[in-house]
């Protein structure tokens, strides 16, 4: 794998985690303006670095189950390419819809 593809596949787990801090926050969390935006959140209540293409000021708080799974779908093709996954992570994606149906 070069190194341009590790430190891509780096990245999208970098922001995966971060992203599932945020679903994590909003399940338990009631009356939150879905409406904010991602990237805004992500600095002002949990403290994360906003600085990524993805949480771009378009992306709101309620696209954020939408964010993750384009992040690991994008993270699951790139690791399936250099032949370090042969499939998709699909005990993930039920527990992230499972863990947070209202979002």
């Amino acid at each position: 794998m070069s190194d341009a593809m590790g430190r891509n596949i780096q990245t999208l787990t970098s922001h995966l985690k971060d992203l599932m801090k945020i679903i994590s926050y909003l399940t338990v969390m009631q009356h939150v303006d879905m409406e904010r935006p991602l990237g805004q959140f992500m600095k002002e209540v949990l403290g994360l670095d906003e600085a990524s293409g993805y949480m771009n000021s378009e992306a709101k708080l309620k696209h954020v189950k939408h964010v993750w799974l384009l992040l690991k779908f994008t993270q699951t093709d790139s690791l399936m390419k250099n032949d370090q996954v042969t499939s998709y992570p699909v005990s993930e994606i039920h527990k992230l819809v499972v863990m947070s149906p209202h979002l």
